[in-house]
């Protein structure tokens, strides 16, 4: 397999469409888990109606040793998708980190849209994310994977998030304050 074009910025030239898949853990052995294998294959079937658009796969090896980044830029090369399409980031280990970057590079690189992929119960806090870091960009879309048949896993994601939205709530409240008191 062809190397992928890791975090070099000038591989997102500006006014391009980019679809950003954020990271979810790969499995012990490197394999894609049934969560990256419902990111990658939603991100599949919109890099088909968009082939130009470029592919950011974000995740850095928060779970094992393998960087979700990677594991996905493979899932999606074995199907097909050129690696000249593939940029990867392995060192955000977070829903903030990933939002926060591509926040950033929405400012510096200015697509001419954003399409964010991830699993549907996770969409409310990644748009909360992206307006904490102040992404106001028009062009941002969020689409959601698949939602997994067994309705267990349904609901320990939904208890994931709800407590997750609840933590990053707090981590932002308490970062304005600590900016009042500042003053």
């Amino acid at each position: 397999m062809a190397p992928f074009l890791s975090e070099n910025e000038d591989f997102l030239p500006k006014g391009e469409d980019w679809i950003a898949v954020l990271g979810a853990p790969a499995c012990a052995d490197g394999n894609a888990s049934a969560a990256i294998r419902r990111r990658t294959a939603r991100a599949l079937e919109l890099f088909r109606k968009r082939p130009a658009s470029r592919l950011l796969l974000l995740g850095a090896a928060v779970a094992n040793v393998h960087p979700e980044a990677r594991v996905m830029g493979e899932w999606l090369q074995a199907r097909g998708v050129p690696t000249s399409a593939i940029w990867i980031e392995t060192h955000t280990r977070s829903t903030r980190d990933q939002a926060e970057l591509l926040t950033r590079l929405c400012r510096a690189r200015r697509p001419r849209s954003l399409i964010v992929v991830s699993d549907r119960s996770h969409l409310f806090r990644t748009r909360l994310l992206f307006l904490f870091h102040g992404h106001r960009a028009p062009g941002l879309v969020l689409r959601g994977a698949r939602r997994p048949k067994r309705l267990k896993t349904r609901l320990k994601m939904m208890v994931y998030e709800s407590v997750n939205i609840a933590r990053e709530s707090l981590h932002f409240a308490s970062k304005g304050l600590r900016k009042r008191w500042e003053k």
